[in-house]
């Protein structure tokens, strides 16, 4: 998958078409990864600085289940972006923005944005998305941080974005971590939108280079949404 090439900034392309479905590939820094095009497996077939990893992260599930599969999906700047229709069981329109940035010490953020809307009233969503690292044993770092140490010497957060936190409840089993999101009750026609992320950082990262590399999350601006 990898080429040599690092990038600044999250690109995307068109992944392998022999395998099975329709895939991208992204690109950031020195983490390298594939998604699913509609977005809602999560992004996985990772690896940093050229070292695989057996992770996936941030898998989107609804009470009812996975996501419709996307009526639309299209690459915007460094933004991979998939619409879902409403359904029943889930009666939210709902947007996944993905993208990833470099941060601090040379860890890499991969970002999903995800943005919901509905045509009822007052109306609360409730969605979770789970990272999962079979090699690792998760923990929390800090009430909204989960910190997942890889045998290989590479640490993975799972965070919310810090204006994010409080409509966010993180639980932590033995190699997962899942972000519970139920925003407020939603009025009909309002859009909300919540921003989370899985950072990958080189070596077993300290206190003081995880808290750098969240302070440069926070200063993320939001991705440009329809």
């Amino acid at each position: 998958m990898s080429d040599g090439t690092k990038t600044s900034e999250a690109i995307w392309c068109l992944g392998d078409a022999r395998q099975a479905g329709e895939r991208v590939e992204l690109r950031c820094g020195a983490l390298h990864g594939v998604l699913s095009s509609d977005g809602v497996a999560g992004l996985e077939a990772l690896a940093f600085n050229d070292t695989p990893l057996l992770a996936k992260l941030l898998t989107v599930e609804t009470p009812a289940g996975p996501l419709p599969p996307a009526y639309e999906s299209y690459v915007r700047g460094a933004d991979h972006v998939t619409t879902h229709a409403e359904t029943e069981a889930f009666p939210f329109r709902t947007q996944l923005y993905w993208s990833a940035k470099p941060l601090a010490d040379g860890a890499v953020a991969a970002t999903l944005s995800v943005s919901l809307q509905t045509d009822l009233l007052d109306t609360r969503p409730d969605l979770s998305v789970q990272t999962s690292v079979p090699t690792a044993t998760a923990r929390l770092w800090k009430e909204d941080v989960c910190r997942l140490d890889l045998a290989d010497g590479v640490t993975i957060l799972v965070t919310p974005h810090p204006s994010d936190a409080e409509e966010c409840v993180l639980d932590t089993s033995d190699d997962a971590c899942r972000l519970r999101v139920s925003p407020p009750f939603l009025e009909k026609g309002v859009i909300r939108r919540i921003r989370l992320a899985a950072i990958v950082l080189p070596g077993q990262a300290s206190d003081e280079t995880i808290a750098a590399a969240l302070a440069d999350l926070a200063d993320d601006p939001p991705p440009l949404t329809t």
